[in-house]
């Protein structure tokens, strides 16, 4: 599918919200101090890196719905679409993250 440098861009923030999703499954997470975050930097999130995933691909579909933040999609719909995945493997639900937490 080509898509307009709009379309472009719309993608790349889609992907980056799902692996940022992934991230926070698996257990990507800052402490905080004084109500600030101790990363300063998102390299100190320990987040999984692009290169370590999959291609990623993104349908954009046309809609009259207001415009959303691609990117916010991604990232709050992976780790809940990652705990239904293990349910149907293992038929243990997983409800905090990271998904791991509560152990198999």
């Amino acid at each position: 599918m080509r898509f307009s440098r709009r379309g472009v861009l719309i993608a790349a923030l889609a992907g980056g919200g799902l692996v940022f999703g992934l991230g926070l499954a698996a257990g990507s997470a800052t402490d905080y101090e004084r109500g600030l975050p101790s990363a300063w930097r998102l390299s100190h999130l320990n987040l999984p890196w692009l290169a370590d995933c999959t291609e990623i691909e993104v349908e954009l579909i046309a809609s009259d719905a207001p415009p959303a933040d691609p990117g916010e999609l991604g990232a709050v719909a992976t780790p809940p679409a990652i705990g239904n995945m293990l349910f149907s493997a293992t038929g243990l639900r997983f409800r905090r993250l990271p998904l791991l937490s509560e152990g198999l």
